[in-house]
Order: C-alpha cells, then structure tokens, then sequence
C-alpha cells in the first residue's frame, strides 16, 4: 500500500466520522475535523511505521477529537486546544504549547452554503424569484 493510500484511507475515517462533530457548530466542527484530518494523515505519512501503531495513533485522534466535541467549547482555537490537551494526555506527554497566548485564530475556512448569511440571502433571492 502506497503512503497515499494510507494516508487518504486514515483521513477518510476521521471524516466519516460523524461523532467528531457533536453538537458544535459549522465554523468550530471544521476547525476540529481540519485539525484531526492533518494529524490522522501525519501520523501515516510515514511508510516505514507499522500499520498497528498508525491504527493506535489514529485511534487516539479521534478519541481526542471526540472528547473535545463533547467539552461544549465553541471557539475554534480552544477547542483544538483541548484536543491537543486531550491527546497528550492519551499519548502520556505535554501538550504542545503556542507562543502568544492572545495569537488570533487561525482561519477556518467554511463552505459558502453555511451559516444565517447565506439562508438570508438565499431566501430574499427566492421570494424576488417567486414574487412574494
């Protein structure tokens, strides 16, 4: 198997996945689902690892994601935060930690059909449509 495959085949499971999401919304479930796919396909870019250790590391991954979903954290960069947390923790080490603790958010880039913006002016466009 090429590393390609492996590496498409982890991330495929972290976005099929849909217990990562939880009940967060659009613009944190992305944040969390990106950070989780990077890591998933990290941990399989190397070819000479076991496939048993990429299994456990990604098995990791998603517990830590799933944990920080359920943590009723809405703001992208904590979330992930305590995904990192999380996953130290599963892994027996610290957490990496950021250099500004004020650092903006990183961008989290949404879908154009996401959020109340979008439905207002897809219904204003519906009605001018429709003649209402």
């Amino acid at each position: 198997m090429s590393e390609n495959e492996r590496q498409q085949r982890m991330v495929e499971r972290i976005l099929e996945d849909e217990r990562l999401r939880g009940d967060l919304e659009d613009p944190a479930a992305t944040a969390l689902i990106n950070w989780a796919s990077a890591r998933a396909a990290a941990a399989a870019a190397d070819p000479g690892r076991p496939e048993a250790e990429v299994e456990a590391e990604v098995q990791a991954i998603r517990v830590a994601t799933r944990a920080a979903a359920r943590s009723g954290e809405h703001n992208p960069q904590r979330l992930i935060a305590q995904a990192e947390a999380a996953l130290a923790q599963a892994r027996g080490t610290s957490p990496p930690t950021t250099t500004s603790p004020t650092a903006p958010p990183p961008h989290v880039s949404r879908a154009p059909w996401f959020g109340p913006r979008y439905w207002n002016r897809f219904m204003h466009w519906w009605r001018r449509r429709k003649g209402c």
